[in-house]
Order: structure tokens, then sequence, then C-alpha cells
């Protein structure tokens, strides 16, 4: 059995592998299907954080550039009285 492999590559191997017992099958087939769910939700929760993160950082630029502006406004008309 080659070592290297993974996931469902690996799975269909042992289930098509003879030596495996018939009685195994449908359990194996059950848990393949519970992995490849939690691989999914592992992968999505990770997007999500990742653009969490992304969008934070753009609203913070936004908050900068926004504070900047109002500073200089409230500069000018305390300078003009």
């Amino acid at each position: 059995m080659d070592r290297s492999k993974m996931g469902v590559d690996l799975w269909a191997e042992l289930i098509r592998d003879e030596r495996t017992s018939i009685n195994l099958v449908p359990d194996l087939y059950e848990l393949e299907l519970q992995r490849i769910v939690i691989n999914m939700q592992i992968s999505l929760t990770h997007s999500i954080s990742r653009q969490a993160f992304l969008c934070a950082c753009k609203v913070e630029v936004a908050d900068q550039v926004y504070r900047q502006r109002m500073d200089q406004h409230i500069s000018r008309d305390t300078e003009g009285n």
C-alpha cells in the first residue's frame, strides 16, 4: 500500500482491497463521508476567517483615512476662527 496517498484515493484503495472485510465497508463508508464533511467545514471556516481578517484590515484603513480627513477639517475650522 502506498503510504503517500491520502483522502478519497486511500479510502477507495482500502474499499476495493479484497483483504478489507466486507463487514467493515459500511462503517468505512460512513467514516469517509464524515471526514469529507469535516474537511469542508474546516476549509470554510478558514476561508471565512481569512475574509474577516482582510475585511478588518480594510475597515482599519478606511477609519484612518476618515479620521485624517476629519482632523484636517477641524484644524482648518479652528485656524479660521
